[in-house]
């Protein structure tokens, strides 16, 4: 009987994450992140939550001083932002900021924060 309990609060478990596939990456906010944020929940798995569940817009910059044109933002932006130039130094530069969503997949993904969004 014991194991059958297991099951059904398992299988609630998978509904209820189920129904907010937008939170299961770290590229992505979820329906469920303002929620998280209340209950103090920081962390799931690998995901960081911190300031997901913030409401960030504005323009999107980049520090050139710390890009290392390590290409992942190009790689991640689903609209396009960015553009590699290649020349004597391999360069990221903001190509068509007008397409940003301001997804922060770009932001979330940068290993040197050189990316972050501002007014």
């Amino acid at each position: 009987m014991h194991v059958r309990n297991l099951f059904f609060v398992a299988m609630g478990l998978v509904m209820v994450i189920g129904i907010d596939f937008g939170g299961v990456s770290p590229l992505y906010k979820s329906d469920f992140d303002p929620l998280l944020d209340k209950l103090g929940i920081r962390r799931i798995g690998p995901v960081d939550l911190r300031g997901r569940a913030k409401i960030t817009g504005g323009k999107i910059t980049l520090n050139q001083a710390r890009c290392t044109a390590c290409e992942i933002c190009y790689d991640v932006c689903p609209t396009g932002v960015y553009e590699i130039e290649k020349g004597e130094h391999k360069k990221v530069v903001i190509k068509y900021p007008n397409l940003c969503e301001a997804c922060e997949a770009c932001v979330l993904q940068c290993p040197t924060r050189a990316l972050s969004f501002g007014v």
